[in-house]
């Protein structure tokens, strides 16, 4: 950020023409705590006092969009910083009126300050608008993030955060979270993060809620959409291919031992649990369990429990004494949301061991990095590698839009293997005319609502093991031969090689690749004998 700049002096001062004072209407003042007061004709620049000078410096690209749709000639807007007192001051001083906004600020304690009692239909038929909007526009998360003065709503769309255009007031942005606690079930007046869930038009929502500052009555809100209310998962709809889904439905299948699903959050990881545990309650008389924190969506036939962390360790519901307490309601598969710590991983071992199918998550990079990730945990990992039916390693990748995507010689190219590039077709810039190897990007057009990408992708390397694999990764290979055994004895292909087929085929551009899949190490010749 350039150096701040500041206004000398008092904004009631200032000789300012009525014309300028009407470039930005007020309701965009009011929320941003902006002014008016000078306009340079030449540069067709709007200077404006601000009370909130890194938040406004932030957004100033939105912003200036804003007031160039009211009033065309403004090219954009310069900030300069000043007192809130100040500021108010200027504004009364200008516009012959009261500063009306909701927010009010202590001079003292420079806190935020707002009356949060009566909730008023307009505020109802906000908190249902933003949530209306966020399944219309296919989000997969709805954020609700105070910064200051005001809060910004995002939505998380093929897996980027985008801008959605409302700016809510405190007073409304505090009223909103008490409305979807009060849907969820939870306490309004908690002051820790709380989690809760509610169903509206048919979705089922994950409210998740995080106190802000020392603020006691603000929060940030996480919203995530779970998808339609009714039972539709199935493995033949996750985006796997054949053979991926073959691989995945024969392990399902086995009698007892561990699955294991990886991956970052946000990747796929619970809908993979879901459609799979779905698909074995449809089809077989198994008697299914899980434990869940939280339960994102409820399947028929199947008990689903959620962890409780109370202030006491007594009267908590861990992942590891859940677990127990399940084998004990005689089940056949137990979904246990994710293995956390050496406990979850001593009674996940234990129960496959006495005959039971465990499905769980883990948080690693990659399929051959699982039994490190174990071992830094505490856990036998001879033990686990006796147990394990299969392991899946998942992203979802944001897909080229494909009316306004266009052909590049990318600057990532340099980044790549021999093996990587030769995947690649030859082509020319379709921006520079420089001939080479091509990849595609997508710049945004009105088809993609101006993103560059059209929905996501799965990518999934899977591993399912027999006894040969088991006894090679229980001996504590490192992680360059495991990777060479796999592909020199069972053909494996990695994230970043079938990544690379989606890269080829321009469904996928590199720069999302990169930002997703940690690169390949160059391994050379991995089919000689070691």
């Amino acid at each position: 950020m350039d150096k701040q700049r500041n206004l000398t002096g008092q904004v009631s001062e200032l000789n300012i023409s009525t014309n300028v004072l009407a470039m930005i209407p007020q309701e965009l003042m009011e929320l941003r705590i902006i002014m008016p007061f000078r306009f340079d004709e030449e540069t067709k620049i709007l200077d404006v006092v601000t009370a909130r000078y890194k938040d406004v410096c932030k957004d100033i690209a939105m912003i200036s969009e804003i007031i160039s749709r009211e009033n065309p000639n403004i090219k954009g807007i310069r900030p300069f910083a000043v007192t809130y007192e100040n500021f108010l001051s200027g504004f009364s001083a200008h516009y012959k009126q009261v500063f009306t906004s909701s927010v009010a600020i202590s001079t003292s304690s420079n806190q935020v300050v707002v009356d949060s009692g009566k909730i008023t239909s307009e505020q109802t038929k906000l908190a249902d608008e933003i949530l209306k909007k966020g399944i219309e526009a296919s989000a997969s998360d709805i954020h609700i993030t105070p910064a200051g003065e005001a809060a910004y709503v995002h939505f998380r769309i093929d897996g980027k955060l985008r801008d959605s255009g409302l700016m809510l007031k405190v007073e409304d942005e505090v009223i909103l979270g008490n409305i979807y606690k009060r849907n969820a079930g939870i306490e309004v007046n908690n002051l820790v993060g709380q989690d809760g869930r509610f169903t509206f038009l048919g979705r089922d929502f994950r409210l998740s809620t995080q106190p802000y500052g020392d603020d006691a009555i603000r929060n940030k809100i996480v919203l995530r959409i779970i998808g339609k209310s009714e039972n539709n998962l199935s493995l033949d709809t996750l985006g796997f291919d054949e053979t991926e889904v073959s691989q995945l439905r024969k392990m399902i299948y086995k009698p007892s031992g561990i699955i294991l699903v990886c991956g970052p959050t946000g990747e796929g990881k619970s809908t993979t649990l879901y459609s799979s545990i779905s698909e074995l309650a449809a089809n077989t008389d198994k008697v299914i369990v899980t434990v869940e924190d939280p339960i994102e969506k409820y399947i028929d036939g199947v008990a689903q429990t959620q962890v409780r962390i109370a202030e006491t360790e007594k009267n908590s519901l861990t992942f590891a004494k859940a677990l127990r307490s399940m084998l004990r309601q005689d089940p056949n598969v137990i979904m246990v949301g994710e293995i956390r710590d050496k406990e979850t991983a001593i009674v996940a071992v234990q129960a496959s061991q006495t005959g039971h199918l465990i499905l769980s998550t883990l948080h690693v990079r990659n399929s051959i990095s699982v039994f490190r990730r174990l071992a830094d945990m505490g856990a036998n990992v001879g033990g686990f590698a006796e147990q394990i039916v299969g392991i899946t390693s998942q992203r979802l990748l944001s897909v080229n839009c494909p009316h306004c995507a266009k052909a590049i010689v990318s600057p990532l190219n340099k980044e790549l293997r021999k093996a990587d590039l030769a995947l690649l077709p030859d082509g020319i810039d379709s921006v520079t005319g420089k001939e080479g190897k091509v990849t595609y990007v997508s710049s945004g057009c009105e088809m993609c609502n101006h993103t560059g990408f059209m929905g996501r992708i799965p990518v999934v390397e899977m591993l399912e093991f027999n006894n040969y694999l088991r006894d090679y990764f229980s001996l504590h290979h490192g992680l360059i031969d495991i990777e060479k055994y796999l592909r020199k004895n069972f053909g494996f292909k990695s994230l970043w090689d079938k990544s690379m087929a989606h890269v080829a085929s321009g469904k996928v551009s590199l720069k999302e690749l990169f930002s997703k899949i940690e690169p390949d190490e160059d391994l050379g010749d991995w089919n000689e004998d070691r």
